[in-house]
């Protein structure tokens, strides 16, 4: 029997449209400390902080933790200290089924996030 490779999730399988000098799609930014970030994930920005996290609707403890803010284009581990990184921010297009969303949204919720990214001009594809 041949042997199955399974190859991590890639940039390719999230983002289908970035500005020619990517700079201009990405912002250099902070994860906060014990935060795991998959690629793809939607992320927030903690207004107190100003480091990004998962977006979480539950947190009621970090003001903007509900916002989308960012998407990861990369995994980041930040579980011993906060990792600077790149993110997209604006004007890209996305892949729906490439990004992370929290497992407790509703589909009110998830068109709220979908047009808070599309505020930031993150626009969102099948």
């Amino acid at each position: 029997m041949p042997e199955v490779l399974n190859e991590p999730k890639n940039l390719g399988e999230v983002l289908l449209y970035e500005e020619e000098n990517y700079y201009y799609s990405r912002d250099e930014i902070i994860i906060a400390q014990d935060e795991v970030i998959s690629i793809g994930q939607v992320l927030a920005r903690d207004d107190d902080s100003g480091e990004y996290i998962a977006l979480n609707l539950a947190d009621g403890e970090a003001a903007g933790s509900d916002v989308a803010a960012a998407i990861a284009i990369r995994n980041i581990d930040a579980t011993d200290e906060p990792v600077e990184t790149v993110v997209l921010v604006r004007h890209c297009i996305v892949k729906r089924d490439g990004l992370v969303w929290p497992e407790e949204m509703t589909p009110e919720e998830l068109v709220t996030a979908i047009e808070q990214l599309q505020a930031l001009g993150i626009l969102i594809r099948r």
